[in-house]
C-alpha cells in the first residue's frame, strides 16, 4: 500500500476549518438508498484518551465544495459530544495518508461537560488516514483513522490520542 504526504494552502484549510463548524452541527442527513426509501446511515467511532466514543444513531455525512465531512454525536450525561472527521474528496480508496503537517485531514471532538474543543492541526503532525473503499455512485464511504488531537484554546497543552477510529457510512453529495 502506498503513502502519500499532501500540502494545501493555509487559505484553503481555513476555509474548510470554518466549513467544518458552520455545516457539521446543521442537521441530521439520511441517505437514500438505490430503492428511493430513506434509511439510518452509518457509524464513527474512536478510543479518544480514555474515552471509547461510538455515534448513536443517524451520522452526518456530505461531500460538498470539495470536502468530504463526517460527524457523529453520542449523548453523554446531560450533554453531547461529538467526533467528526474531514478530508479533500480528492483522496483515494486503498490509500493510507500520513497527516505530518497537520493540515491535510481535520479530526474535531467535543469533550462532554467541558465546552472544550479539540481538533488536528496547528501545523503539528495528525496521524493517519485510511481510505478503506469509496464508492461515488452508490455514495458509501469507509475508512480508519488515528492520530493526535490538540486543545483549540491552547495548542501546546492537552493532547488526546485518538487509536482505533473507523469510520463506515452512507453520504450526500451536495454541489
Amino acid at each position: 500500500m502506498e503513502s502519500k504526504n499532501l500540502p494545501f494552502s493555509p487559505i484553503r484549510i481555513a476555509l474548510y476549518i470554518v466549513f467544518l463548524f458552520i455545516f457539521s452541527n446543521c442537521k441530521k442527513t439520511n441517505h437514500s438508498s438505490p430503492s428511493g426509501s430513506i434509511q439510518d446511515i452509518g457509524t464513527i467511532s474512536a478510543n479518544l484518551g480514555n474515552l471509547s466514543f461510538k455515534s448513536a444513531g443517524t451520522i452526518a455525512a456530505l461531500d460538498k465544495n470539495g470536502m468530504f465531512d463526517i460527524t457523529g454525536a453520542k449523548p453523554f450525561g446531560g450533554d453531547t459530544t461529538q467526533l467528526e472527521i474531514a478530508f479533500p474528496d480528492t483522496l483515494s480508496a486503498n490509500m493510507t495518508y500520513q497527516d505530518s503537517t497537520g493540515i491535510l485531514f481535520v479530526v474535531t471532538y467535543s469533550d462532554p461537560g467541558q465546552a472544550l474543543l479539540y481538533r488536528t492541526g496547528f501545523g503539528k503532525p495528525s496521524g493517519t488516514l485510511k481510505l478503506t473503499s469509496i464508492d461515488r455512485s452508490k455514495h458509501t464511504i469507509s475508512g480508519s483513522f488515528s492520530g493526535s488531537l490538540f486543545s483549540a484554546g491552547d495548542p501546546s497543552g492537552t493532547v488526546i490520542a485518538v487509536t482505533n477510529g473507523i469510520f463506515n457510512t452512507g453520504y450526500t453529495a451536495t454541489p
